[in-house]
């Protein structure tokens, strides 16, 4: 009995951990979606990896055994925001910085291009 109580515990960490894929940058209570802007992390689905919002550390998703684990959703106020993070493709890591002015109501990823010179040209993009 004792076992089964301990492992029940450990189940409802782990599922709770798997759940919580969304991470808010602001101070007080949970605003609606049509007040913020949303920057999705799709880290397990493309190269691109988001790392930093305003100098504070993202904790990156990651495909496990039990499907993605970490940060998918970034939720920011209607303002200026610094974004950092990486691409990894071909075997290669090439890091990026970008400022941009997120507006309220709207849905953002990161995505990148390579330019002819095999350079890492990464912007925000507008999701509808």
């Amino acid at each position: 009995m004792k076992y089964k109580l301990i492992l029940l515990s450990l189940l409802s960490i782990t599922l709770t951990a798997c759940l919580n894929l969304v991470t808010k940058r602001y101070d007080g209570p949970k605003k609606p979606n049509s007040a913020i802007a949303i920057l999705y992390n799709r880290a397990t689905t493309s190269p691109v990896h988001i790392y930093k919002v305003d100098s504070k550390g993202i904790a990156a998703p990651i495909m496990s055994w039990n499907g993605p684990k970490g940060i998918k959703e970034i939720h920011l106020l209607p303002e200026v925001h610094t974004v950092s993070g990486f691409v990894h493709e071909g075997g290669e890591t090439r890091h990026f910085s970008i400022k941009f002015k997120f507006k309220a109501g709207k849905k953002y990823e990161i995505d990148f291009e390579n330019t002819l010179d095999y350079k890492l040209l990464a912007f925000v993009k507008v999701l509808k």
